[in-house]
Parts: structure tokens; sequence; C-alpha cells
């Protein structure tokens, strides 16, 4: 890439591909009278040069600039201006705390990746990035007058001089082509939004008059009478802090008296005048009128109901005023045989303007690739934004599963036959267990698969419910009550730590509604809905199965209210192996200890079947007794900790896959394969020395003695076959009989009825 020297800023920004160049007066310059540009704002507005000094420019958003135009910009010493649209953003960060600023640049390059960084008056920033056509952002308000700008419109200084600091504005990071700028998703705009909604202190989307979310309201609707605005506005006090609540009330006052605008400016001046934040300065709310142009959303209506509120504090020592007079009003001027004035619709439904706005939103018909892909955290059945929901009855291993996904997904290693794509950051929540027993279960899964601190990291987060309870709802005659303040908290604690998955054990510690109640459990699920969402993480709920008797295992045995399994996107049950099972693979000893998916439910994905694999919890010692220091006497046992991991029963798969093939289940299957491949042998166990089980039993240890050891090496024999790895051929016995064998697939050295004939 071929920049130019910074000396010729003009042919450096044109160079690179920026054609909506402007000109910047710079600090200081003469301006001529009436110029329309005000003294505190040269070194940021668009102006042009004349004899006498400068003006503002007229249509600068709207002009095609020229590279003749940039050579006569130059020479005038003019700073670059860059305007925003046709798919360029800045994000421009106004704020002068610098823990604020890093939150912010750490958020920007979290979403967007690393972009150009253009610095003003430090620690405040404008990161520039393309934007998809038609997205708009409201301003962020933080930090008292603080906020952020998604700009695609108006325009920012590229090069040139800071009235305040009277330095040069600088770029830490660019500037680049245009075409190489980061091209930002609407995904990952949303995204960094609700990030810095969650984490900035008290953020909040702006309430600028032009600035909210949804369609823009009829503009007729925001329209009132002179003689109930103009009461509204003297009752309306003028303490707010806040500039963009100052124009907001000068937006619906334009709306509201529209298309008079010298007396809405009237009433926008007098209710300036009563401003008790500091002194006012009328030409610059004169100047801040005339510069508001519509769509407004907000209006008449607005007005009184913010003078309504304002009249009824305790403080209030203006007029007071109150929305009956409006309506009263209006009953008034109609005729006697005239019935009033009818605030319902057709079938009694409220009036249009006290409707909220529910307008649908068309689909813009995005091209596929645009679209992110989901974000599949652990197999299929863990995603990014959604709550998934683990099931199983009691004892059966799920805490244990849990802790070893969990360390599946700190350290990347695929501890249990699944390798996530990347390590993430995993925070365990448990409202049962102490701190002490969680780690004594985590380090114990940690020795069985061979994981280190070095492996995880800072990615491992765990709490325990005894010390740090999280209870997002409580019963009352009502319902379900949310704790607001709980889920805030916890949000902003993800948000703040960078968690990618949350794992609350046990669902119904999380909570204190009855487990029963489909509307109070449908509330608690649809809140830890949101909690998924506004944080980004993947979101388990470990909750416990109604008692089977014997039955298959399905996600409708979840306890409780459906409403939970319902609201998952996502499903596991777990189910711990029968005697039946247990018999057929040869673990009847310990089939106790072994549990598998017996049910799994995805509205996001359709995963290939896996019903073949088999979790084992084994009993790992910690080597933490501890002896008495002179006699050597042992004081206390070491602990043995249940840890979970996959079992070798029923065979392995392909890596590949997805599955796990262990090493020694993959060794004993080869050496069963070149076995059978040396003979001929039957699938009937009553065969004898000529059953294929003879083989695999050797091959597999088994001792077919063992009624146990034999049914498992006939269900080996049986799966063999089942996934195509031995095939059944007739051919001619030692007796020139025609009987049926099993042959090893794809063998090149079988043998063949010739040996016989």
């Amino acid at each position: 890439m071929n920049v130019l020297a910074p000396n010729d800023p003009w042919m450096l920004f044109w160079s690179l591909g920026y054609r909506r160049i402007v000109p910047i007066a710079p600090p200081g310059s003469p301006l001529i009278d009436g110029s329309g540009i005000d003294p505190d704002d040269l070194g940021k507005v668009p102006g042009e040069r004349k004899s006498a000094g400068w003006v503002g420019m007229n249509e600068w958003n709207r002009h095609k600039t020229t590279l003749t135009d940039c050579e006569r910009w130059r020479d005038w010493g003019a700073g670059v201006g860059i305007v925003c649209g046709d798919g360029l953003m800045g994000i421009d960060a106004d704020t002068m705390s610098e823990d604020n600023a890093r939150i912010v640049a750490a958020e920007v390059e979290r979403a967007l990746g690393p972009t150009p960084i253009r610095i003003g008056q430090a620690p405040k920033a404008l990161y520039l990035v393309r934007c998809p056509p038609k997205w708009s952002q409201p301003k962020i308000l933080f930090e008292g007058r603080s906020q952020i700008d998604f700009r695609n419109y108006g325009q920012f200084v590229a090069w040139g001089i800071h009235p305040k600091t009277l330095q040069p504005y600088r770029w830490t990071r660019g500037p680049i082509p245009f075409d190489e700028l980061p091209q930002a998703t609407t995904e990952q705009l949303a995204a960094l939004v609700k990030a810095l909604l969650v984490w900035l202190p008290d953020a909040k989307i702006g309430s600028g008059g032009k600035g909210e979310l949804g369609p823009t309201p009829n503009q007729e609707s925001l329209k009132g009478e002179s003689r109930h605005v103009a009461p509204a506005i003297a009752a309306l006090s003028n303490d707010y802090p806040d500039r963009l609540d100052f124009v907001k009330v000068f937006c619906a006052i334009k709306a509201a008296t529209a298309p008079d605008d010298e007396f809405g400016l009237r009433l926008a001046l007098e209710w300036a005048e009563r401003w008790t934040g500091g002194e006012n300065d009328e030409e610059y709310n004169r100047r801040t009128y005339a510069s508001l142009r519509g769509p407004y959303r907000v209006g008449a209506s607005w007005l009184y109901d913010m003078a309504e509120a304002r009249s009824r504090e305790p403080t209030h020592a203006g007029p007071k005023f109150s929305r009956a007079t409006v309506w009263h009003d209006d009953v008034l001027e109609q005729t006697p045989s005239a019935a009033p004035k009818d605030t319902t619709g057709l079938f009694g439904e409220p009036a249009e303007e006290t409707l909220p706005d529910l307008t649908g939103t068309p689909f813009e018909f995005p091209e596929a690739s645009e679209i992110e892909p989901e974000d599949f955290l652990y197999d299929t059945w863990l995603v990014r934004d959604y709550v998934s929901l683990i099931a199983a009855q009691t004892k059966v291993g799920k805490s244990l599963f849990m802790i070893a996904v969990a360390l599946s997904l700190a350290s990347g290693k695929p501890l249990l036959g699944v390798k996530p794509d990347r390590p993430l950051r995993v925070r365990i929540w448990n409202g049962e267990d102490t701190r002490k027993t969680m780690t004594r279960r985590i380090l114990a899964c940690m020795k069985l698969h061979g994981v280190t601190r070095e492996d995880c990291g800072d990615r491992l987060i765990i709490d325990s419910g005894r010390d740090m309870p999280i209870v997002v709802a409580t019963q009352t005659k009502s319902g379900a009550t949310i704790h607001r303040s709980i889920v805030e908290a916890l949000v902003r604690s993800l948000v703040r730590q960078n968690v990618d998955v949350l794992i609350i054990d046990p669902f119904v510690k999380s909570h204190s509604v009855s487990e029963n109640d489909n509307t109070a459990i449908d509330a608690v699920a649809r809140e830890w809905m949101q909690v998924a969402d506004r944080a980004g993480i993947g979101l388990a709920l470990v909750h416990h199965s109604r008692k089977l008797n014997g039955a298959e295992a399905s996600i409708d045995d979840a306890r409780g209210a459906s409403a939970l399994s319902s609201a998952a996107r996502a499903a596991l049950v777990l189910a711990r192996m029968t005697k039946r099972e247990a018999k057929t693979l040869g673990r009847s000893k310990d089939y106790k200890s072994l549990f598998r998916i017996a049910d799994a439910a995805s509205n996001l994905a359709i995963a290939p079947g896996d019903d073949e694999r088999w979790f084992e919890i084994r009993s790992i010692d910690l080597n933490n007794a501890r002896f008495d220091p002179e006699t050597g006497e042992r004081l206390r046992k070491s602990d043995r900790i249940g840890a979970a991991t996959v079992s070798a029963t029923r065979g392995g798969f392909d890596e590949d896959e997805g599955t796990l093939v262990t090493p020694a289940a993959s060794s004993q299957e080869a050496r069963a394969l070149e076995m059978l491949a040396c003979g001929l042998y039957k699938r009937d166990p009553r065969s004898r020395d000529e059953w294929a089980g003879a083989p695999v039993a050797i091959a597999y240890g088994l001792n077919l003695d063992d009624p146990d050891d034999k049914t498992r090496a006939a269900a080996i024999v049986t799966r063999l076959v089942r996934e195509g790895k031995l095939i059944e051929t007739s051919r001619l016995d030692k007796n020139r009989k025609l009987k049926t064998f099993l042959s090893v697939a794809n063998n090149n050295n079988l043998l063949s009825e010739d040996l016989f004939g």
C-alpha cells in the first residue's frame, strides 16, 4: 500500500479512496459576519474561505468532491473532514474517563476486530468502520454527560488542529484504505451496543427527539393546540442535566407547534430561560432550535405527560398542568348533539396515539454469506445466546459430566470426545456444594484427564451458592417476581469477565418459585434466556428428572413444569446404564458408574446419532492424605473423588466426526479384526471354535466361561457387522458344504474357499 506523506493530507485521504471529503475551518480563523459558524466550533465544522474570512459551507453533506476541490482546500490550509454515510461509520467515544475509554476500546476490538483509531482530545477516540446499509443506532449515554455516537451521518475531522488542545489530530492505528476498513455486520454492531450498555456505568440509549429506536410516528399525531401546549410548557420545569434531554424538549415543541415556527421558538426560548443548571445563551438556543429537522418522535402528547408528571412533584413551585384539561376542552368544543370525543377505536381498543407502535419490520433479504453462522460452543447442544437444558436423575453424574465439559471448554481438549473449536471462558455456579467440594471434583477431573493449570489459564471461574446465592425470582401471590437487580448484576459480571459459557447447577437453586407452576417457571426460564442473550453466552441449566421406573429417559421427564424444557433451544437427558444393558455389554459389576445421553433435542441443528457413546464415573485418588509429622501415623485418608470420562464400552468413533476413539478400544478392535481375517468364523455363538466371538474375546481379554463376558463378545461381533467392518459371505466349509461366514471388509488377505479345494 502506497501512502502519501502526511504533509499533504488531502492527497493522502484521496489516495486511500475517501471521496466524501470536506474542508474544516481552522481554529482561530477570522469569520465573516453572518457566517453561520459558531467561533467555538472552528476546527470542527465545514467552512469555505472568502477573502475576508470563513463562512459556513452550504450543502457540505451533499457536495460532490473532486480532486480540484482537494487541491484548492489544501491551499486554504483547511483541515480534512470526512462525511459519514454510504457505508462509512465513525464510532465516536466521547468520554474523558480513561477507565471507560479502555472499556470502549476493548469492546470495539472484541466485536469488530482492529479498527483505525483517530484521537483528538485523549482519551476520547473515534473508531472507523464500514457499516451495513440502513443501519442506525441512537447514542449511548453514560457517566453523566459522556456518550458514544454511532455516526453514519455528519462528518468528523480526519486531519487538522483540535480547537481545545491546539494539537494535531492523530491516528494511533491507520488511516487505511477505505476498501480495507473492517466490515461490521448488523449482528456485530448489535452485540457491541449490548456489551456497552451492560458494562459502562449507568449506560442507556440516548433519548434525543430523533435518536430513539423504532419506526417514526405519524407527524400529524404529534401536533397539539396552542392553548394546550403553552400551559404545558409553562408547567414544565427546566432542570435537565443532559443536553440530549434538553434537545428532546425542543424537538417536542417544534413537532407540537408545527408549522407555526415563531410560536414554537418563543415557547422554546421561554422554557430554556428557566434552566437551573447554569448560564443560558439565547443565541445558541435559537441556532439549536433552527437546526432541528423532522421527522420527530415526540410531540404534544409527550409534553403533556411530562408537564403533568412535573406538576405532581412535591417540590414543583410553578403553574400546574393536567391532561384532563385537554380532554375537557375537547368535549366543550362539541355541539350538544355531538357525542363526546371517542378515545377508543371501532372495537373499544385504545386510540391510535396511546397504542404502542408494533409496526412490522420488513425483511431485507441479506445474502446468506453475510449472516454469521451459529456459534456452537460445545457439540451441537451448547449454543451462544441460547439456553440449554441438561436433565438427569439424582446420582447419575450430571454435575461431574458438566465439570468435565467445563474443563474441556477451558482447555480446548476433547475430554469427553468433543473438541471445542477454541478455548473458552467458563463459569460454573453450583447452588448446593461448597467451594471445597467443587475444588476436589475439578482437581479429580484434571488428574484423570491430565489437564494442567496452564491448559486452562484464567478461563475457569467457580462460585458456590453457599457464598454467592443467585436467586433470580421468588413466588408471590401474583406469580413470579423477578429480582431485576440480581439479573442486572449477573449480566454485568458476565460481560465484564468475558464469560462465554455459564453453567447453573442445579436450576432449582436459582429461583424460589413453585416447580410445577407453568406460568412462574416460564417467567424464570425467559429471564435466563434474556441473560444468555444480553451477555452473549451459552447458558446450561442443570436440572433433575423424574424417577423413570425402568422406562426410557426423554426430555419430557424433566421434573416440574414443561415450560422449562420448552424454553431451551437444546436439551440433553442423561441416563444410567440398566441391568439389561450391563449384561449385554459385559459391565454387570460396575454398571452403576456408567451413563449415556439417552435423549438429545435441539431446535437449532440436527446432529448425527451417537447412541453408542457411554460415559463413566471413575474414582480418583487425590493423594491428599494427612500424616502426623512426628509419628508418621495417618490422620486422614486421602480423598477419592468421582470424575467423568468416556467409556470404551461398545466401541469408539472417529475423532474427525466429533467423537472419541480411546487408544485401548481402537487397538483391541484392530487386533480382533486382524485375527478374524486369518480364518473362517461364523456369527452364531453355537459354532463353538468357529464362532467369531472367540478371537474377539482374546483381543478384548474376555473370558467366554463368564456369561457377562460371553454376552459382551456377542455384542461386539454384532456391532462390527452393523458397522460394516465384518460382512457375511457364503463359502464352502471344510466338508465342502455351503455355509455363511464372516469376512473382514476390504481385506486383501482373506482366506478363500480354494484353500479347501
